[in-house]
């Protein structure tokens, strides 16, 4: 039995594995078919076979909600479809091999497979997520930096937008080539800063680049000292980064305080019970 389950798994899997890749990378035809396409305006339809077909449906359904989570990581809908895909086989290959090690009844190994699937699934989602909250703390950091450096450079006598500019240049960090050519786009496109700043944090979902432009926005209209405002929201997101550490470090106090009481008990209980078991014994 154990034989026929591993076989079987074995089956499964590599089905799985021909179908994810054949479906996210097609076999290419000749190159005389492919140019022929090309010039006869077919290439699009050559290309699109089933697979990629079923492929296009599931990032044509890829929610909104995780647009700014894609963005702010750099990727497209289809790296994040065929992520989620490479999970769910991740999934189904290991719930398979572990039923064959437990010895699951082979009845019961397609409901394992689907589960494992879904969990899969699911988990790409996650993974997408949980990179992105990390992201958005790392931004809120650069912002701290960056908004600094610009007012120090306010000081020394450049404009507010030039400042920006600078400070922006300052660092080699995704962070700060993310801001460099959002400024960029400003200048290029001759809007004001706190416009694609705004537009920025929009995209990304990051709610400091939002704060950022509502201030620069009421400077540019009502009037006021940049470089007051640019060193307080730096001294904010500071407090706040650091308000986040000390939350996350009482978190773990308490997750580990649950685990060193159990282990209390139970050496309590390992050094008494010998006792109260001699003292009661006649």
């Amino acid at each position: 039995m154990t034989l026929f389950v591993a076989v079987a798994a074995g089956l499964l899997v590599g089905a799985g594995t021909v179908a994810a890749v054949w479906g996210i990378r097609p076999p290419l035809a000749p190159l005389d078919q492919r140019v022929e396409a090309v010039l006869s305006g077919r290439y699009a339809a050559h290309r699109s076979g089933p697979w990629r077909r079923w492929r296009d449906k599931l990032v044509a359904r890829t929610p909104t909600a995780v647009l700014p989570d894609l963005a702010l990581l750099g990727r497209t809908p289809a790296e994040f479809v065929t992520g989620r895909l490479a999970w769910a086989a991740g999934g189904l290959v290991a719930v398979v091999l572990l039923a064959g090690l437990l010895g699951v009844p082979l009845q019961m190994l397609p409901l394992f497979a689907a589960a494992g699937t879904v969990a899969g699934w699911y988990l790409g989602l996650h993974e997408l997520r949980d990179a992105a909250a990390k992201r958005r703390r790392t931004m809120a950091l650069a912002i701290a930096a960056w908004t600094q450096m610009a007012a120090m450079m306010i000081r020394a006598g450049l404009g507010v937008e030039q400042a920006m500019r600078q400070a922006a240049t300052a660092g080699t960090h995704w962070t700060f080539r993310m801001l460099h050519s959002s400024l960029v786009r400003a200048v290029e496109d001759r809007r004001p800063t706190w416009h694609t700043l705004a537009a920025l944090g929009d995209e990304t979902d990051v709610s400091e680049l939002r704060q950022l432009a509502a201030e620069l926005r009421l400077i540019d209209t009502v009037g006021g000292s940049p470089t007051e405002a640019l060193l307080t929201r730096a001294q904010t997101l500071r407090e706040q980064e650091l308000a986040d550490q000390l939350a996350a470090i009482k978190a773990a106090e308490v997750k580990q305080a649950v685990p060193l009481a159990l282990l209390g008990i139970c050496l309590t209980a390992f050094v008494v019970y010998p006792a109260v078991q001699s003292f009661l014994s006649p």
